[in-house]
């Protein structure tokens, strides 16, 4: 191999990379509701994040978790979410509107992201914002 074709290979190779790094930036990974729950306990590294509407999470939600609606997400406004590294927990009702929202997030730069599917697999207790039961009692 001369010296030009080393240079070739070398570029190939580091373009390789290059690629494969910008592959993994616009996926996101996928939890089943038990591991969250897991990590959720033993660290503070994660944030959960429910999509649903603002009456769903005032009904109930994830402890510790903030709300940003699937369409806030879907609008841009991400006020809540600045820092596009951190690892991020989304979560729904069921799944669906939490795979959508990942994908966004993805696609928009966050490299972290999480799907943990539906809140209905959730095992143990929910917070409930105060006068939830009153609209929903």
């Amino acid at each position: 191999m001369n010296g030009r074709d080393f240079g070739k290979a070398v570029m190939i190779v580091a373009l390789s990379f290059l690629c494969v790094g910008c592959a993994e930036r616009t996926e996101y990974r996928t939890l089943n509701m038990e591991r969250a729950q897991i990590l959720l306990r033993l660290t503070d590294n994660y944030l959960p994040v429910d999509v649903r509407s603002e009456a769903e999470y005032d009904a109930g939600h994830i402890p510790g978790a903030i709300l940003l609606p699937l369409e806030d997400i879907r609008d841009g406004r991400l006020e809540a979410l600045l820092d596009q590294e951190q690892s991020i927990m989304v979560y729904s009702e069921t799944g669906q509107r939490s795979a959508e929202a990942a994908q966004l997030l993805t696609t928009l730069g966050y490299t972290r992201i999480y799907d943990i599917g539906g809140i209905v697999n959730w095992i143990g207790n929910l917070e409930a914002d105060a006068g939830a039961e009153e609209a929903f009692g």
